[in-house]
């Protein structure tokens, strides 16, 4: 089995292709094993990935993930016991909700942080910050001379394409010199398959313009269709990265309306701070822009206290470079982010050296 705790491309990708990749080799293996990708979202959360459900219908045809895959909701793992073996795809680290699983962890396919987990127990554990975990489950085909059709390879390249902004079209610090190699690779693979063949700029601009196809998402969906959460210090603190500007946001809902939108899926959540990151294209210039949204708990004392010290430190912070933006409000705070290359992957750590410098 392979697991993500994500909801991304890259994850949803990088679970499924890996599950194959490891059924190959357990056939060979002669090893009766069942090896299933398994999907940590409810199913009725699938929707939500606009980008996902894009991306397999263009590879494989409709419907696809709602028939093949398993959902967190489909089983109960529990019951597995001590023959349920797991491995983590684009993520290293079990989250609460799945923590019971940790003995079960035989391996790791990471693009994030090490928390130096599960070490000795795996069988395969890389972690490297490439641009997309899908690159290592690439690499992995590649290295293991396993079979990839040309609707796999095609599937494997839209996260890599994704996640590296067209291997560094856009900005060249999201990709590494082995996401352009596999990419290269997997091209290759295709052009000699024309029923298959693409055009890698055109088959980017497509999978980015069905992520960020949100207009038809509610508030709720919004906060919730790119969401992190992590406890530090203390604190619990939650990120949603959304594609639609505050203005635009804002101007839908209506001021007050979206500020209670954002304080219930606060409150709702039990979050001591929210943060909500938006990543938009400016209408009238094209240009690329970035914002911050951030929201304190307001009943908590300890976060009232420290709320000062944290807006503080996060507006001196030459990562992210904030602006105070001119929306008048007595609940969130507003930012326009003036360094545009800084994604959650910069800003959560960030937030988390300014959680724990905070006194208890």
């Amino acid at each position: 089995m392979t697991s993500f705790h994500k909801k991304d491309l890259d994850s949803l990708v990088s679970s499924l292709a890996f599950a194959y990749a490891w059924h190959q080799q357990s056939i060979d293996r002669q090893e009766d094993h069942l090896i299933v990708p398994i999907a940590q979202i409810p199913r009725q959360d699938l929707p939500l990935r606009t980008e996902c459900t894009f991306a397999f219908n263009e590879c494989f045809g409709t419907d696809l993930l709602q028939k093949h895959m398993v959902f967190s909701d489909d089983l109960r793992l529990d019951r597995f016991g001590s023959i349920l073996k797991v491995i983590l795809t684009d993520h290293n680290l079990l989250g609460a909700a799945t923590e019971w699983m940790a003995d079960s962890v035989i391996g790791i396919l990471d693009h994030h942080k090490d928390e130096h987990r599960y070490v000795e127990q795996c069988m395969i554990r890389e972690i490297v910050p490439v641009g997309s975990a899908t690159t290592l489950v690439a690499e992995y085909f590649i290295k293991h001379n396993l079979v990839m059709d040309p609707f796999l390879i095609r599937l494997m390249l839209a996260p890599i394409l994704l996640d590296t902004l067209n291997l560094g079209e856009v900005d060249d610090s999201r990709v590494t010199e082995r996401d352009k190699a596999v990419a290269r690779t997997l091209m290759d693979m295709l052009s000699s398959h024309p029923e298959t063949a693409l055009d890698q700029r055109s088959y980017y601009l497509a999978i980015e313009r069905a992520k960020f196809s949100i207009s038809h998402l509610s508030s709720f969906d919004l906060l919730r269709k790119d969401y992190k959460m992590w406890k530090v210090n203390g604190f619990a603190m939650g990120i949603s990265s959304v594609g639609m500007s505050l203005d635009s946001w804002m101007e839908r809902e209506g001021f007050s309306v979206f500020e209670s939108q954002v304080i219930k899926y606060q409150q709702d959540l039990g979050l001591n701070l929210l943060l909500v990151m938006t990543a938009f294209e400016e209408k009238t210039t094209g240009n690329f822009k970035r914002e911050l949204a951030i929201l304190f708990q307001s009943n908590e004392p300890r976060v009232a206290e420290s709320k000062s010290e944290i807006l503080e430190k996060l507006s001196a912070s030459p990562e992210l470079v904030l602006q105070r933006m001119g929306i008048e409000s007595d609940t969130l705070m507003y930012f326009a982010q003036l360094n545009t290359k800084a994604t959650r992957k910069m800003v959560q750590p960030v937030m988390e050296r300014i959680l724990l410098s905070i006194q208890h």
